[in-house]
């Protein structure tokens, strides 16, 4: 090879080393977060509700007109703010980073 041929091969090396560290710490998009638990779950969507808690009757709640209403166990007006903010919670939820020591520290319990 001639001078004139590794010239250019350096050029086009200095190049593609250029490219690559910007790449890698300025145009490298953004990692995004965690992926929701349930992905398809619109809160806007969801016309009723049960819960089920530990020991006691079903609770049942079902959207009508625009606002809730206890189904279950008695008909009554639900509160729509309480009811919101658990299906927002839900539509949010996100799994949680758990470290190694942490995750060491509760299987040996």
């Amino acid at each position: 090879m001639n001078s004139k041929t590794t010239g250019i091969w350096f050029v086009i090396a200095a190049a593609l080393l250029a490219f690559i560290f910007a790449f890698e710490h300025y145009l490298r998009p953004a990692i995004a977060g965690p992926a929701p638990l349930l992905p398809g779950f619109r809160a806007v969507a969801v016309t009723s509700v049960q819960v089920f808690p530990a020991g006691a009757f079903e609770i049942s709640a079902g959207r009508t007109n625009g606002g809730w209403v206890l189904t279950r166990p008695v008909a009554y007006p639900a509160q729509a703010a309480a009811i919101g903010s658990l299906l927002d919670a839900l539509q949010k939820l996100a799994p949680a980073k758990i470290s190694a020591a942490t995750l060491a520290h509760i299987t040996k319990n």
